[in-house]
């Protein structure tokens, strides 16, 4: 498996100024694309994770997609996410509106947007603009945190919520009520060596100001960043 499925027909496609190559589908996968997994081990909760990602196109433009994460330590979902996501090939651009929920609130809104400047003529070398912003009240998830820590102090210090409280504070991190952007600079190498191929990508998160940084090798994915945050992906 390649760490970017279809990317040689992405690469070439795009030259081009085809649509699929922009949604990264050949023509037979334009209306239904198989469902991705990866097992996910991380330096915030330390526990093995199943993640789950189906894609659905339901126009050229269109494409409705969900992911969900299993905790294989507690045995339950950690998360679930829906979105439906539209893409403008002519411009290389996404806009994704979506709904999720997690252990700690039942549901929360976000819109993220996404634009690509290509570098050079081949498409290996990109630009990338992110943003993200949540529309959850951040009031209504201090006070829910609020209760837990108290509920949690009452029960005393036991190994078991000792790691519940680890994965506590890394969904406060990745569910934050604050607009989030980076921008990306990425470089792909299909058939970097025989049978291997390679993906670099050096990010600025603006919000936060952290560096972070992505190596992916066919199956593997290792991101780290500035503050000591990192997480490998195994992808099946």
């Amino acid at each position: 498996m390649n760490i970017d499925r279809g990317l040689s027909k992405n690469l070439k496609s795009e030259n081009n100024g085809s649509q699929l190559g922009f949604l990264g589908l050949s023509r037979a996968e334009s209306e239904i694309v198989e469902m991705e997994t990866s097992l996910r081990y991380g330096a915030g909760s330390k526990t093995l994770k199943l993640h789950a990602k189906e894609k659905i196109c339901l126009d050229s433009n269109i494409m409705l997609q969900a992911h969900a994460e299993l905790d294989t330590y507690v045995g339950i979902p950690t998360h679930l996410v829906v979105m439906m996501r539209h893409f403008y090939p002519q411009y290389m651009a996404s806009i994704d509106v979506g709904v999720h929920c997690n252990k700690k609130k039942p549901v929360g809104y976000n819109i993220r947007v996404k634009k690509e400047f290509l570098v050079n003529s081949v498409g290996n070398i990109r630009i990338n603009l992110k943003g993200i912003c949540n529309l959850d009240r951040p009031e209504r998830m201090e006070s829910r945190n609020d209760g837990k820590r108290v509920t949690q102090k009452r029960k005393g210090k036991h190994k078991a919520i000792h790691r519940e409280q680890e994965q506590e504070q890394e969904q406060e991190q990745e569910y934050e009520y604050k607009p989030k952007g980076a921008v990306e600079l990425c470089w792909y190498k299909y058939k970097f060596q025989e049978d291997q191929d390679m993906r670099l990508k050096v990010g600025y998160e603006l919000y936060n100001q952290v560096p972070y940084f992505q190596i992916c090798e066919n199956n593997w994915t290792v991101n780290f960043d500035m503050n000591g945050k990192w997480d490998v992906r195994f992808h099946l």
